[in-house]
């Protein structure tokens, strides 16, 4: 869905997943519906935990089970961590692998 600036068709879809028309159509609106930002959830909030990885997939398992995707240009901490702290409660529990870029989001 997020490959090309207009996205995947249903027909696309169709053909690659081998699915009927309708379903592939259903599935691109509810995919892009699971997608929207409506810019009000800030993840972990309420000391709920908070996923990320390295292409940011932030998912709020306590609060609304939504998730969220950025691109960024470089895997430089410098360059995406301004972000992460924009979409992260600070009380959240921020759950993450051990890449170096994530060290500044560790708990102490």
């Amino acid at each position: 869905m997020t490959g090309s600036e207009g996205g995947i068709s249903a027909n696309q879809l169709h053909r690659t997943l081998g699915i009927t028309l309708k379903s592939a159509w259903l599935m691109s609106h509810r995919i892009r519906a699971a997608m929207r930002d409506d810019g009000t959830v800030n993840f972990g909030s309420g000391g709920g935990e908070a996923e990320v990885d390295e292409t940011f997939t932030g998912l709020d398992k306590s609060e609304t089970g939504r998730a969220r995707s950025m691109a960024a240009d470089d895997l430089k901490a410098g360059t995406f961590t301004p972000t992460l702290l924009d979409n992260i409660a600070k009380e959240a529990t921020v759950c993450t692998d051990d890449a170096g870029q994530h060290r500044c989001l560790r708990q102490p």
